[in-house]
């Protein structure tokens, strides 16, 4: 009986191997509340908003680095501060104007997605190089025009959803919660997911199998940009 339950906690541990990271997140949590004063509550809550911002981000660069080859997007920083500062000047601190804001920031991200594709897939430039060179181009751009901007006012709605709580539980780590599922549900569950994984494991042989490696490595910095984008959105 013990053996049998042994086998099974085995089995699931081994195909779901965040739980050694959840778990090491637990007891640093616990760790710390043990060793300091100032770790409580409204602490954690802190660090799980700021970790939610960086999560949509996180969930991008994964897309990038599961197509392998040394892929990595090192644009993300510049797409935040292009798309929030976009974000502002479109919606100019009304909800009236928030589509035409989400559209124009996820537009941008679409956009730096597609050109570091072509960067990297078209023209073979090594993605370190590539998307660190978009990214300068990108920050250069927004410091030049933020400067005939004297000031911002926020979208009410979009401060709402980067400060606002549904009970206790902010409501930015419920939008990451639902976002990092779905993603989860892409790539373990659809053969977009299984390609991704293909690509990043041989990619010749999944293209050989079939798979259209250039689209799908395309496909995973227009994910990554497009994120990136949209956590931009959100902390403005």
């Amino acid at each position: 009986m013990n053996r049998s339950i042994s086998v099974k906690l085995t089995g699931w541990t081994g195909r779901n191997r965040w739980v050694w990271s959840a778990l090491g997140v637990v007891l640093l949590w616990v760790s710390l509340s043990l060793v300091t004063s100032s770790f409580s509550l409204s602490s954690l809550s802190g660090v799980a908003v700021s970790s939610s911002f960086l999560t949509l981000c996180a969930l991008g660069q994964m897309a990038v680095v599961t197509t392998g080859r040394g892929n990595i997007d090192l644009s993300i920083a510049s797409v935040m501060t292009l798309s929030a500062y976009l974000a502002l000047i479109v919606m100019g601190g009304s909800d009236g104007r928030l589509i035409q804001g989400i559209a124009a920031t996820l537009a941008i991200g679409l956009v730096v997605g597609l050109l570091n594709a072509a960067l990297v897939v078209l023209c073979r430039i090594p993605s370190i190089i590539a998307t660190l060179a978009t990214g300068y181009i990108l920050a250069t751009a927004t410091l030049l025009a933020n400067r005939a901007i004297p000031g911002f006012k926020v979208a009410p709605a979009v401060h709402y959803v980067a400060t606002g709580r549904v009970g206790p539980v902010p409501v930015i780590v419920l939008v990451a919660v639902v976002v990092t599922s779905l993603f989860s549900l892409l790539l373990g569950y659809t053969a977009y997911g299984r390609m991704l994984s293909a690509v990043g494991q041989n990619s010749r042989a999944a293209r050989l199998a079939g798979v259209r490696t250039s689209l799908v490595t395309s496909s995973a910095f227009v994910t990554s940009s497009v994120l990136a984008a949209f956590s931009g959105l959100l902390l403005v």
